[in-house]
């Protein structure tokens, strides 16, 4: 009796499926984790958000640090419950509550999934709600105590925290309540507490660690705080006069980046050399007569080159006239001129 053979494509062959991809492992090195991309920098995190991270521009853990936040909240200051019943609708507030229960439930008509939260700190009762977010009764139970901070509205004469941001009130490194909080440019698939996780992520393992490139006397004469303490104060600032300091270094480095540049391309055009065009006299005052002539005609009488136009021409003459590649710019108003020269 011969044996039967199972051909790749025969009913009831055995799917062979690839092994998942081992994740490389993050160097020892925190600058060299810098320059590598988030899908192969080894932090779980940040490998994570590889795919929705291009979407934005970033593609290494670099550039993630640099990926500065669009404006900031102040949620320092925690209330009581009591306090904020007598806050406007849309205000946004942070308490310390603890969580009394929790509902799930589907909208009539979209069939969304709402969570609604019971809160109190002992001076009153509310609610958080969120809508659409599923995981959010899973990392929520009964007798939790958190930090919560949002927007909140009132209806049927009870608070609402509409969609609000939360932690645990004994969390030691406070990211998304309680402080002064980033809030980063998002786009599909990246919500705004896995960008602040994970930027916290990028500072501790990488950002800490970033060298120094400025001397120590460029940062002092202008009063200049370290690349590794202004990318922290960028993210995470304690004040907001440490957010400023941080992104004024940041945006000194961006502005002496620009100059360097421009120096560069200014010595390499220097080094450049081209085929003078000298331009004689006689031909000069061709061209310099065939331009007057041309404006003259559109104007319906005559016209002479003005001195700017004049001063110009001549030191465009003068370029040509060098064994060096011309650049320059004619900035002039509306109506001046420029169309001629």
């Amino acid at each position: 009796m011969s044996e039967r053979r199972r051909t790749p494509s025969g009913k009831g062959s055995r799917q062979l499926r690839p092994q998942a991809a081992v994740q490389a492992a993050a160097p020892e090195d925190p600058v060299e984790l810098l320059g590598l991309p988030l899908g192969l920098c080894g932090v779980s995190n940040l490998a994570a958000l590889r795919r929705p991270a291009r979407k934005m521009g970033i593609d290494t853990v670099r550039d993630l640090l640099f990926h500065l936040p669009r404006r900031y909240d102040d949620l320092r200051e925690l209330r009581t419950l009591r306090d904020v019943y007598s806050l406007d609708a849309g205000t946004v507030a942070s308490v310390q509550v603890r969580v009394t229960g929790i509902n799930v439930q589907q909208t009539w008509r979209r069939r969304v999934q709402v969570t609604t939260a019971q809160l109190t700190d002992g001076t009153e009762t509310a609610e958080a709600s969120w809508f659409g977010r599923r995981y959010i009764e899973k990392r929520l139970r009964p007798g939790d105590e958190i930090l919560v901070s949002g927007r909140i509205k009132h209806r049927g004469g009870v608070v609402i925290f509409d969609g609000p941001e939360f932690q645990p009130a004994d969390a030691a490194n406070l990211l998304h309540v309680g402080r002064i909080v980033p809030v980063y440019r998002l786009t599909t698939g990246v919500t705004a507490v896995r960008l602040r996780a994970a930027m916290r992520t990028a500072l501790d393992r990488a950002g800490t660690f970033y060298p120094e490139y400025l001397p120590d006397p460029i940062r002092a004469e202008h009063g200049l705080p370290p690349i590794a303490e202004a990318l922290e104060a960028a993210h995470y600032p304690s004040t907001f006069e440490a957010r400023d300091a941080a992104l004024r270094r940041l945006a000194f480095d961006e502005l002496l980046a620009l100059q360097v540049g421009m120096v560069s391309r200014r010595r390499l055009r220097g080094r450049a050399h081209t085929t003078a065009v000298p331009v004689a006299p006689a031909a000069d005052r061709r061209i310099r007569q065939a331009i007057a002539a041309s404006i003259s005609r559109k104007l319906g009488h005559d016209v002479d080159l003005t001195v700017d136009q004049a001063v110009a021409l001549d030191e465009i003459r003068d370029d040509l006239a060098r064994p060096v590649p011309m650049l320059r710019l004619v900035q002039g108003d509306v109506g001046s001129g420029k169309t001629a020269v």
